[in-house]
């Protein structure tokens, strides 16, 4: 099999824009968190580690077959074939795709007990937060020491608030009850949803210093031979294999 393939795709397929933007995904860094051993007391995870970590595994192997389907490649689960004509390398890539609800069916199958909040509009709560009091830190010293004490003092107004910021409700925000680790499926489905490229998604190569897989986004996307988590990682890689051979 080529490595050339790592270098780019060989059918370029059209993009919905020319530019992935760059987007946060602070419930899914929670999750990488989570599944790298990487938070306090780890085991109260256990059973949610074991799952995500298959469901990474399935977006990981999910997006290297689509990119292998498209450079020609073709996988199934008994042989590997090549594909020669541009319709069977697209076609194969729109039949992977056709099944990409299956990652995450293990974890879909939960069922949530939620709660929800309504509150004002953002920029409505926005406008009347900032002419709410604002506490100050006060010291004032004296004979007997030093003592300290809050003070609230109004932000002066300048302007009166739109009548329309006092009646407008925002988009219900829904969270989940119970445990932690109902929390973090919970923040699977959402950080899932913040990533724009699942292929952002990989898991770290470097099995010479990572004893549990270990799993991290990456900034751009492009098909490399080996993923690795950090410069230094990269590094660590390499010294080892050259010790090893």
């Amino acid at each position: 099999m080529s490595k050339s393939r790592y270098k780019k795709t060989a059918i370029r397929l059209k993009r919905r824009s020319s530019r992935v933007p760059r987007v946060d995904t602070p419930a899914l860094d929670h999750v990488l968190l989570v599944v790298n051993d990487l938070v306090y007391k780890p085991e109260r995870f256990d059973q949610a580690r074991k799952e995500i970590r298959e469901t990474f595994d399935r977006i990981v192997r999910y997006c290297d077959n689509i990119e292998d389907a498209l450079d020609g490649i073709g996988h199934w689960p008994d042989r590997e074939v090549e594909l020669k004509k541009h319709s069977d390398r697209v076609g194969r890539a729109l039949e992977l795709a056709r099944n990409m609800p299956d990652l995450f069916a293990p974890v879909t199958q939960r069922s949530f007990d939620v709660r929800v909040k309504l509150s004002h509009d953002p920029e409505s709560q926005k406008e009347l937060l900032d002419r709410q009091p604002v506490k100050h830190r006060v010291v004032s010293s004296n004979t007997e020491g030093t003592e300290i004490h809050f003070k609230e003092i109004r932000q002066p107004t300048e302007t009166t608030p739109y009548i329309d910021d006092l009646f407008r409700v925002g988009d219900p925000f829904f969270y989940p009850t119970g445990d932690v680790q109902v929390q973090v499926y919970w923040e699977l489905f959402q950080g899932i949803r913040q990533l724009n490229d699942l292929r952002k998604l990989r898991r770290c190569s470097n099995l010479y210093y990572h004893t549990e897989p270990f799993y991290f986004l990456r900034k751009k996307v492009e098909r490399q031979e080996r993923s690795f988590c950090s410069d230094d990682c990269r590094k660590h890689y390499h010294n080892n294999k050259e010790k090893g051979e």
